[in-house]
């Protein structure tokens, strides 16, 4: 039984697997990347800024990435994606994507624990797809109360979907070349709509309690 909870969905986030997303603007239709192409794509690059507060600024004790606008991205499976999340999180509700932008994590490179900026109201959610580029680490650590509650480690070819109001970081790359594509989610309004952001949490403190009456000899 307790290993039926272990396979039930995150609260945090939803995630999987559709294959490599492929880059355009001067890459077209590229796939695989290779150490040249990472080099052609830094050039198009500049340093992400964060948000203090009211102001965006670039700080690289708090986040060091580059980004891009000037890189397309042909992912087909965007639209299946877009139903899986709207199943694990958002019941009730139709979303769309708008693409951000390309981030580009070189060895070393973070960005500590934060929540993303809301764009629009109806800016609900992150969802970012991972290019097929060797890389170690770059995990995405979620937090509740200060405490670690969830993580993803994705490879190339795989996508992860959270809230806008989770907390969250990005760990440091250890080796390679974390390349992503970073979509805002956007949410029509709907009568039938659950709030992801309540579920989360309300299932998050039920968690432990569950675990310990399944733990427990004679509990049944």
């Amino acid at each position: 039984m307790l290993d039926s909870l272990d396979g039930l969905p995150s609260p945090h986030f939803a995630a999987g697997c559709t294959g490599a997303i492929a880059l355009t603007s001067g890459l077209e239709g590229l796939t695989s990347l290779r150490s040249s192409d990472i080099e052609m794509l830094l050039e198009k690059c500049q340093q992400a800024p964060c948000g203090k507060g009211e102001k965006t600024v670039v700080d690289v004790s708090v986040r060091r990435v580059m980004q891009t606008v000037e890189v397309g991205v042909q992912w087909p499976e965007l639209p299946s994606v877009l139903q899986e999340v709207e199943q694990q999180l958002f019941p009730g509700t139709v979303l769309r994507a708008e693409l951000d932008k390309l981030l580009i994590y070189r060895p070393g490179d973070f960005f500590k624990e934060h929540r993303d900026s809301k764009r629009y109201d109806d800016h609900v959610a992150t969802l970012v797809a991972i290019a097929d580029c060797f890389h170690t680490g770059g995990a995405v650590v979620f937090y509740e109360d200060g405490r670690e509650v969830a993580r993803w480690e994705g490879g190339g070819g795989s996508w992860c979907c959270w809230l806008t109001s989770s907390k969250h970081e990005i760990e440091p790359v250890l080796e390679g070349y974390r390349v992503v594509a970073t979509y805002k989610i956007l949410a029509a309004p709907s009568e039938n709509q659950i709030f992801p952001e309540r579920f989360a949490l309300q299932l998050s403190e039920c968690m432990p309690a569950i675990r310990a009456l399944l733990e427990e000899r004679h509990f049944v």
